[in-house]
């Protein structure tokens, strides 16, 4: 294995092909009929930092949203 291999998921498609997934900007890096020819691609996709920047601000609003709406705060607000 590769150092790059473990940073990216593959998904088979139904029409024979496999993606190439990377797993910290979720981009489809690339499609192929072998796996083997994903990998030029894998080694050469860098993520984008604009797209790095919009999918931690998207996490963090929803743990923030996902906090304000725990189970604990929403019995507190129906005892006010």
């Amino acid at each position: 294995m590769t150092p790059h291999e473990s940073d990216y998921v593959h998904r088979s498609n139904p029409n024979g092909t496999t993606d190439s997934i990377c797993k910290s900007c979720f981009l489809t890096v690339a499609s192929a009929i072998w796996e083997a020819d994903l990998d030029s691609a894998e080694r050469e996709h860098k993520c984008d930092p604009f797209r790095l920047k919009s999918l931690r601000k998207s996490v963090q609003r929803a743990n923030e949203a996902a906090k304000s709406t725990s189970p604990r705060r929403m019995k507190q607000s129906l005892a006010c």
